[in-house]
């Protein structure tokens, strides 16, 4: 975990807010998300941020959030820039977000990086934030693409703003996990979520001030290479799993 004190802070126009439903919207959310943890919640007309081709800003939140569900839900909000996560009830077990539309294909090998302070009440772990696309309203899961990045979280309370880097230096062409159709569509994302870690139910107690994109630094390049090592080593061990099985199985006497 790479931990740099006060990242410059970007900035995107936005467009204004879209009165919608809170109370369908919030309903819709809730059943989704409690019959599969994480999933993404469907784009509608409500855009709360819009930014030209090769901006570094995924979010400075200078928008109140579309939606917050589970635990976060009518408590997770904005205030000054800074999305606070925190209050009675507040658990890893939530998320909350905005619709955007952002083009991020210049962008396809820097990491997003998180600026938060941790409190001293916090048990949350991991913080993640997960991009969807233009697949988003598609009919089933499985046609889905998404970018999942995971934020191991300072175990003690910070005395300021931190800049944390994606487990494994992370870059938005090849984040820590992926839907079921692959990683997004960079040139078309339209929704960013934060969420937990579903580690428990302590108490969470963190501020997000913004995640703009940054060039790996030298731990996230190691950690990069390191996840390559290992990757390489695991399609190794599986072609020589199904070698194996061939030379044992493969042979067909004749008949």
């Amino acid at each position: 975990m790479t931990l740099l004190k006060d990242l410059p802070k970007g900035t995107t126009h936005a467009k204004p807010l879209v009165v919608v439903s809170l109370v369908s919207l919030s309903l819709l959310i809730a059943l989704s998300c409690t019959a599969s943890p994480g999933a993404p919640v469907g784009v509608s007309p409500a855009v709360v941020g819009a930014a030209q081709a090769g901006s570094k800003v995924i979010a400075d939140f200078d928008q109140p959030l579309l939606f917050a569900y589970l635990s976060w839900e009518k408590k997770v909000e904005t205030k000054n820039g800074v999305v606070i996560i925190r209050g009675e009830g507040v658990s890893p077990k939530g998320g909350a977000g905005a619709n955007v539309e952002l083009d991020l294909s210049a962008s396809a090998s820097l990491c997003p990086v998180v600026r938060v302070k941790v409190g001293e009440k916090n048990t949350l772990k991991t913080l993640k934030m997960v991009l969807n696309d233009d697949t988003i309203n598609a009919a089933s899961d499985a046609e889905k693409r998404g970018a999942t990045f995971e934020y191991p979280l300072p175990g003690k309370a910070t005395e300021g703003f931190v800049t944390i880097y994606p487990k494994g230096g992370a870059t938005i062409a090849k984040p820590n996990a992926t839907g079921a159709k692959g990683t997004v569509d960079a040139a078309k994302i339209k929704q960013w979520q934060l969420q937990g870690d579903w580690g428990g139910d302590g108490s969470v107690d963190v501020e997000v001030d913004s995640v703009t994109l940054a060039e790996p630094d030298a731990a996230a390049k190691q950690a990069q290479a390191d996840a390559d090592k290992e990757e390489a080593a695991r399609k190794g061990q599986e072609i020589a799993a199904r070698a194996e099985l061939n030379a044992k199985y493969g042979k067909r006497t004749a008949l």
